[in-house]
């Protein structure tokens, strides 16, 4: 049996990843189908309003590092902040619609 060459070898390493990405989706599909809608919709609640406060933690710290970095003479930087705030809004836009249809 001849040795495989370094491509050959990346090659089934990267196909065996695929089968196991392809297996962990499967699997989380079926739990997710076998979860009763109820406690799905709390799942989402819970994951947007979490993803809310982490957004919202990080965007005042990184607002926080700005202001200190004007304040030091550098040139501040509030698009980092700014980015993270919209995500911690389009998180509680989420929370929101999931609570509606609740």
């Amino acid at each position: 049996m001849r040795e495989l060459t370094e491509q050959e070898r990346r090659a089934r390493l990267v196909i065996a990843w695929l089968n196991v990405a392809a297996a962990a989706i499967s699997l989380l599909y079926l739990v997710w189908a076998m979860t009763p809608e109820h406690r799905r919709q709390e799942l989402g609640m819970r994951l947007a309003d979490s993803t809310r406060r982490q957004f919202s933690r990080l965007a005042a710290a990184a607002g926080q590092a700005a202001m200190r970095a004007e304040l030091d003479g550098r040139p501040p930087a509030y698009e980092v902040p700014y980015a993270l705030s919209l995500a911690r809004d389009a998180a509680a836009r989420r929370y929101e619609k999931l609570r509606q249809a609740w």
